[in-house]
């Protein structure tokens, strides 16, 4: 228990959980598990489109008014 505070946790731009591990693609972090679904998603697969559009994402931006 003492550990989880002590972890850093980031919210995956793909899964929209809280992570530990995982990596920033550009601006977006990304979750070991997302990376190895997306990795392993053969292309035809429909999963890959939305992995796909959620990368896409990165390049959006974020301007607040």
């Amino acid at each position: 228990m003492e550990e989880n505070r002590l972890l850093k946790w980031d919210k995956c731009g793909i899964c929209n959980e809280e992570k530990t591990e995982g990596y920033y693609l550009y601006k977006m972090y990304i979750c070991i598990e997302c990376e190895q679904k997306l990795i392993r998603t053969d292309p035809t697969d429909e999963k890959y489109r939305y992995y796909i559009r959620k990368l896409e994402q990165i390049n959006q931006s974020k301007l607040y008014s």
